[in-house]
């Protein structure tokens, strides 16, 4: 699956997603992760509430969060995982471990 396939197709509707999350991966501009279980993917998008105010620096974090790409995941641990990968305020947002 590519980046522009989840954005384009409107799956945030029946995606989870934890965030409003500053990362260092995009300079600190506010991400959200999208993730869908039945799909087996991850995502990240920038918050477009800030876009007009800050036009560059939302290109670019989107630019980034494209080059990021969709991850497959499976389970919290696995999106656990790319949280602990993206590091800053991400590690507030992990999930509960399935037990």
């Amino acid at each position: 699956m590519k980046y522009d396939d989840m954005v384009d197709t409107g799956w945030i509707g029946t995606a989870d997603s934890v965030g409003d999350m500053q990362i260092h991966l995009t300079h600190g501009y506010p991400v959200v992760v999208f993730y869908d279980f039945s799909r087996a993917c991850l995502w990240l998008e920038p918050i477009d509430v800030m876009e007009q105010q800050f036009v560059d620096q939302f290109n670019e974090a989107f630019n980034i969060c494209r080059r990021f790409g969709v991850r497959t995941v499976f389970s919290n641990r696995d999106v656990n995982k790319v949280l602990e990968e993206l590091e800053g305020d991400a590690l507030d947002w992990l999930l509960e471990d399935e037990e």
